[in-house]
């Protein structure tokens, strides 16, 4: 049976070619807008998959976007393992887009719809827009 080791959603998920190490930045935990529908311009996510000896080396899986319950989106995409026990996927969404506030899903299921795993960020709404002054020139707390 396939498992879940990790499951989690960045900005950016890169793998080195010469030590096959992932590096992950700016893990997504919460995002805000102050409108909606939002556009969130790149999102990763990454899967760590493990299976059992006995099974085959290749899955069909789908990666579902859910929002409030909502599924907006189902995509379908093959796992192979190798001959090797472990696995990772990485999905690089260039432009998602979020209707409204809530949770927001991502789910990792197999054929028959059975979630193996989850990541849920929450969407919120931000109320005040920060504006902030950039002068170029260090800053003075006396006027000239």
């Amino acid at each position: 049976m396939i498992s879940s080791i990790l499951m989690l959603c960045a900005e950016g998920v890169v793998r080195d070619a010469e030590t096959n190490n992932v590096s992950v930045f700016n893990i997504l935990e919460q995002i805000s807008s102050q409108t909606f529908p939002m556009l969130v311009q790149r999102v990763a996510v990454l899967n760590i998959l493990s299976k059992d000896n006995e099974d085959k080396d290749e899955f069909e899986l789908f990666l579902r976007f859910v929002c409030n319950q909502d599924e907006l989106m189902k995509k379908p995409f093959r796992v192979m393992f190798g001959n090797k026990q472990r696995t990772r996927s990485v999905f690089q969404i260039n432009g998602l887009v979020i209707p409204e506030p809530g949770k927001f899903e991502f789910q990792l299921s197999d054929k028959e719809d059975n979630v193996i795993s989850r990541y849920d960020i929450h969407v919120g709404i931000t109320e005040d827009i920060i504006i902030e002054q950039i002068d170029g020139q260090k800053g003075s707390d006396t006027p000239e």
